[in-house]
């Protein structure tokens, strides 16, 4: 079963560890930390003076483009792997997880802060990302399906030749 579902596995794994992890209170800070400062940080920088709805819709803006570009840099190894050989390694898909682990959680804290913006002002904020990280680690499972399903679909529509 691991052979032809190991994207969804990998992503259940990914999600069943987020949600335990929610209970340490630590580790979804550490996970949202070196993206989401490094942008607040650069925002801040650019529009010192400008209301944090301004910042925060960058922040957004800069988390989806981050979001497109490393889902399409793996969309393109992914499908080459998958004309080439036939499969993909899990190991790609691992690296993949990891590297949208930094940008998922921020994106969902961001998007759901954005609902009251005013939030951001008090330092209490900090503490929805708890919140957040339980709704965000769902969406792991959701691209292992995702990638299984692509794969599943570009196997069928490749001829057999090789």
């Amino acid at each position: 079963m691991f052979n032809r579902y190991k994207a969804t596995v990998i992503g259940l794994i990914f999600t069943t560890s987020c949600l335990l992890l929610y209970y340490t209170f630590v580790i979804p800070f550490i996970i949202m930390l070196p993206v989401s400062l490094t942008l607040e940080l650069i925002f801040k920088g650019v529009y010192p003076d400008q209301d944090y709805a301004i910042i925060g819709r960058g922040i957004i803006i800069s988390l989806i483009i981050l979001l497109v570009t490393i889902s399409i840099a793996f969309l393109l190894k992914f499908n080459q792997q998958l004309r080439e050989f036939k499969n993909y390694k899990p190991t790609q898909v691992l690296i993949y997880m990891i590297l949208l682990q930094f940008v998922v959680h921020p994106l969902v804290f961001y998007i759901n802060l954005s609902s009251n913006w005013s939030k951001a002002e008090d330092g209490q904020f900090i503490l929805s990302i708890n919140e957040t990280f339980q709704m965000s680690s769902f969406a792991f499972l959701i691209l292992g399906l995702l990638i299984d399903g692509l794969k599943l679909i570009q196997l069928k529509n490749t001829p057999n030749d090789k």
